[in-house]
C-alpha cells in the first residue's frame, strides 16, 4: 500500500428491502447469524446510535461488512 493511505474497510450498498439479518445472510454467511448482526451493529453505529426504534435500511446507506483496521467499530460516534 503506498505510504500515507489509511487502509480501506470492505462496505456493502444495501439492496431494496434489506435488514442487518439479510445483509448478514448474505455478506458473512460463515458466521452465525446472531453473532453475524451482532458484529455489523457494531461496526454500523451511524446507522443505530440515534434511532428510535428499528430502521430500515437504504440503499443509500454505507454498511460496513468488516471491522476498522484497528479491530473496533471504527465510528466516529463512538466513545
Amino acid at each position: 500500500m503506498p505510504e500515507g493511505l489509511a487502509p480501506v474497510r470492505r462496505s456493502i450498498r444495501p439492496q431494496t428491502g434489506d435488514t442487518f439479518e439479510s445483509v448478514a445472510a448474505r455478506e458473512l454467511a460463515d458466521v452465525p447469524t446472531d453473532d453475524a448482526v451482532a458484529s455489523l451493529r457494531e461496526w454500523n453505529t451511524h446507522l443505530t446510535r440515534f434511532a428510535r426504534g428499528p430502521r430500515p435500511l437504504l440503499v443509500s446507506d454505507i454498511i460496513y461488512v468488516e471491522a476498522a483496521p484497528d479491530g473496533t467499530g471504527g465510528d466516529m460516534l463512538s466513545g
